[in-house]
């Protein structure tokens, strides 16, 4: 793992130890006014920069507050969209990898909930490979913020 994040043993080693050794009661404290906020919220949008822009339909879902009980490391605060709730297109800035495999660049499109039009600058196939996996891995699963 340090290898793969081009971290040395120690750096890897202080980087695991930081993201677990919390107070994780005060955290869950602190992420309680998010998940409050995120649970009564009827929709979430997303803008950065200018190929950015998403709209979550999160009505009447519940939001998980995740600070260390079930996940470890925990910091998250996370709901998940109406399955046709997702609208808008997403650039991400960092590249997936996959099997020994990456693409870069990546921009989704999505309409109704489903990515209807997606593109890679590097690693195209990675992409469609994972995007043609099953019908659910065109859908978002959640939305979460980590904290």
């Amino acid at each position: 793992d340090a290898q793969r994040a081009d971290l040395s043993a120690a750096a890897w080693r202080s980087l695991v130890y930081d993201a677990v050794d919390r107070d994780w009661a005060a955290m869950r404290e602190r992420q309680a006014r998010v998940a409050d906020r995120l649970a009564a919220a009827e929709e979430v949008r997303v803008v950065a920069g200018d190929d950015t822009d998403l709209r979550f339909d999160v009505a009447g879902m519940e939001a998980y507050n995740d600070a260390g009980r079930e996940n470890m490391p925990g910091g998250e605060v996370a709901t998940v969209p109406t399955v046709d709730g997702v609208e808008g297109e997403v650039r991400f800035d960092h590249p997936l990898r996959r099997g020994g495999r990456e693409a870069a660049g990546i921009r989704l499109s999505f309409a109704e909930g489903r990515v209807v039009d997606w593109a890679a600058e590097r690693g195209a196939d990675v992409l469609d490979s994972l995007l043609g996996t099953d019908e659910g891995a065109r859908r978002v699963g959640e939305l979460g913020i980590g904290t």
